[in-house]
């Protein structure tokens, strides 16, 4: 969100910071939620495209999230069980 061929302040790398957790957080909801904030018309598609991304964004998120869970388990009992036959050679 932040221009990187421009130099910009830290205030706006602030703002493009807090943008985005915002969204990877809520979801495009969360920019309606400022726009409401900010008091600026929200109009049917603007909702409807915020709806439709947040419905398809969701299950991808915790699919990707389950399989890395996975992923990390399994290299964790991988790491102990070298650690337990590493100790019994010395």
């Amino acid at each position: 969100m932040a221009p990187k061929h421009l130099n910009c302040g830290s205030k706006i790398i602030e703002i493009a910071a807090f943008l985005a957790a915002g969204i990877y957080n809520d979801g495009y909801n969360f920019i309606l939620q400022i726009m409401n904030d900010l008091q600026l018309q929200i109009g049917p598609h603007c909702k409807q495209f915020a709806e439709t991304y947040d419905a398809h964004r969701k299950p991808t998120t915790h699919i990707v999230c389950a399989d890395k869970s996975v992923a990390v388990t399994r290299a964790l009992k991988r790491h102990e069980k070298l650690g337990k036959q590493i100790k019994r050679l010395y």
